[in-house]
């Protein structure tokens, strides 16, 4: 799930899921059926995963007596179109209090639980902040 993970770090209100056939190559596979997901700016990625959760469930009673006849139709992929992210490490987790307010905060609610949590140093411990808000601009 680290698309969507990367989805609210970068302040997007969207996210999707789709149903593709397995290549070879990762993410090469033609595409059965996608569903696009939207979230709001205050959704952590509990709530959005939820709704990631509710979308494979949905393609699945869309397409599962097809895909078990094997009368399903898929469509390949526009790899011009295709966006990546990349692996998350734990320093990915910690947060650069140089970036802007909205940047620490879409960082916090992206790894709020069931993720490890943000986290940050004060006196050389570790504190993992799970909630955050921003305030009110100067």
């Amino acid at each position: 799930f680290a698309p969507t993970v990367w989805s609210i770090i970068n302040g997007r209100s969207f996210t999707g899921a789709s149903l593709v056939c397995i290549e070879e190559e990762v993410d090469s596979g033609a595409v059965v059926d996608s569903i696009k997901l939207l979230f709001g700016q205050t959704d952590t990625i509990r709530e959005v995963l939820e709704l990631v959760t509710e979308a494979y469930l949905e393609l699945l009673r869309r397409n599962f007596a097809s895909l078990l006849d094997g009368t399903f139709l898929s469509t390949p992929q526009d790899h011009t179109l295709a966006t990546y992210t990349c692996k998350r490490t734990d320093q990915d987790n910690c947060i650069d209090w140089t970036r802007s307010a909205e940047q620490c905060y879409n960082l916090v609610r992206a790894l709020t639980w069931p993720y490890p949590g943000a986290y940050t140093y004060c006196e050389h411990q570790k504190l993992v902040v799970w909630a955050a808000v921003v305030g009110p601009k100067r």
